[in-house]
């Protein structure tokens, strides 16, 4: 299914609403309000001119008030609170869900990109 740039501006706008800013990496089982967790069996982290950028692999989750993200691999960009997460992503919050082939999240700004197979659904 190919959508038209006005429906994919639609669902971004949709799916980043479900989003509000995060400000860190949270260790506890439930993140915070201004928290977000990131789970994957697989990590590695680095240290680079990026600063510290985090490959995730197998099984990728991300939660943060109530909503969560899946897929199979992902990156975490911590300096830039930017997350990418490929693979058959799917994401729920509230009766909300979302399907893609890679997601972009932008925490500091609230932006979410689907891009790939991008869908929506609401049975709020």
């Amino acid at each position: 299914m190919k959508l038209s740039p006005t429906v994919v501006s639609l669902l971004i706008a949709v799916a980043a609403a479900a989003w509000p800013a995060a400000s860190s990496l949270a260790a506890e089982d439930e993140p915070g309000p201004d928290q977000f967790m990131i789970t994957a069996e697989q990590v590695e982290a680095a240290e680079g001119p990026r600063g510290r950028v985090v490959r995730l692999a197998d099984n990728v989750t991300i939660t943060r008030l109530g909503a969560t993200l899946r897929g199979a691999r992902g990156v975490y960009y911590e300096t830039e609170g930017r997350a990418i997460i490929f693979g058959a992503v799917t994401g729920e919050d509230d009766g909300r869900t979302i399907a893609c082939d890679t997601l972009d999240l932008f925490l500091d700004t609230d932006l979410v990109l689907l891009r790939g197979s991008a869908s929506y659904s609401d049975t709020s």
